[in-house]
């Protein structure tokens, strides 16, 4: 609780406006968030036995930094301390989150303030993890985040430890993460894909698996029901997981003509002839479907209560109780999500059952 609290102490002295004058914007927080894979970088080289503090690879040789004229800035950081020391995926992600609207005095002035109290790994873990989760969900214009309490349940339910898991809208990544922490403390590893709409939630989420010791996670930008990243070698088949988590965006239109759908090369629309252009959470509980592994996935996709039922998504409805994908449907309690008071549900899906015979009852 007390690493908690200070990991919030070091944040609002960041970025709360009361105490800069200036309004908090994306640019600051991706600055801060590297800032922050630099300390991550620094609290690793401490932990193997430390660096002399002239090497970049110190606390003391930033903060020194930080303090001339001119001021050490981000770009700095960057080709220094995090270039040498992590993977393509992160170097992408740094690249594209490395903003010249903070200034150089701003930049340094967040180096100061962190790196000066020399965090150790798990503190710098809590300082990002507080600047993610209570910071970026105020700039952004869509929900991006699910809530723990959520993503713990349905992790109880499926129970991943090893093999694939998916999510394809992934946001700021914190199913993907609860996923992995689930399999680790079970002494086990999942190897994680992800997919994002946004292209700045794929370079935060990239950095945030780096920063919690996930090793074993992808993340790439794109629609899932446009444009799916994960394909076989030819690219004309999906990739199949053993185990997804999807929290779709509610109440969604689906964008491009129906054309487009009914010819989807994935095969995922098929015998479909209306799609629900109102309202496309039934095209991604289908689109999950069928990323799930045959005969042994399962997954869990969160859908508004009130699209299960609604006339415009009968035809999917129907071909996916034909197929006996949903093993149960859970309503949750109102309240949990703070972006929205929809009632909503998660809906169970197992392909390892049967499908039904020919004639048998479909509600």
């Amino acid at each position: 609780m007390k690493q908690e609290l200070d990991a919030r102490r070091i944040v609002r002295e960041w970025l709360e406006p009361s105490g800069r004058g200036s309004p908090l914007h994306l640019d600051l927080l991706n600055t801060a968030l590297i800032v922050c894979l630099g300390a991550c970088v620094i609290a690793r080289q401490e932990a193997d036995g430390g660096a002399d503090t002239s090497s970049p690879m110190s606390y003391g040789f930033w903060v020194e930094a930080a303090g001339r004229n001119p001021p050490v800035s981000v770009r700095d950081l960057i080709y220094d301390l995090l270039f040498p020391a992590i993977p393509k995926q992160l170097r992408d992600a740094v690249l594209a989150l490395e903003q010249s609207t903070v200034s150089p005095e701003e930049a340094a002035r967040l180096i100061w303030v962190l790196f000066s109290r020399q965090p150790d790994l798990p503190a710098v873990r809590a300082i990002s993890e507080c600047l993610i989760l209570h910071y970026y969900p105020r700039v952004l214009s869509e929900p991006v985040d699910t809530p723990a309490s959520v993503n713990r349940l349905c992790m109880a339910i499926l129970d991943p430890q090893y093999g694939t898991f998916y999510d394809g809208t992934s946001g700021l990544g914190s199913t993907c993460l609860e996923a992995a922490r689930h399999a680790e403390l079970r002494h086990g590893s999942l190897e994680i894909c992800a997919q994002e709409k946004m292209p700045v939630l794929c370079h935060v989420s990239a950095i945030r698996a780096y920063i919690s010791g996930v090793e074993l996670f992808t993340v790439r930008s794109g629609d899932v029901l446009l444009n799916p990243q994960y394909t076989d070698t030819d690219g004309d088949q999906l990739m199949q997981f053993d185990y997804s988590v999807m929290f779709p965006p509610l109440g969604a239109s689906w964008e491009g003509s129906e054309a487009q759908f009914l010819w989807d090369p994935y095969e995922r629309f098929q015998r479909l002839h209306v799609l629900p252009g109102a309202n496309a959470e039934w095209l991604f509980i289908l689109h999950q479907a069928a990323s799930l592994r045959e005969w042994s996935g399962r997954g869990i996709i969160a859908a508004s209560t009130g699209a299960l039922f609604n006339n415009s998504g009968e035809p999917i409805r129907r071909k996916i109780l034909e197929e006996n994908w949903i093993d149960c449907i859970i309503t949750l309690p109102p309240g949990l999500f703070s972006y929205t008071s929809i009632p909503l549900s998660l809906v169970v899906i197992d392909r390892r059952r049967p499908r039904r015979e020919p004639g048998a009852g479909i509600l």
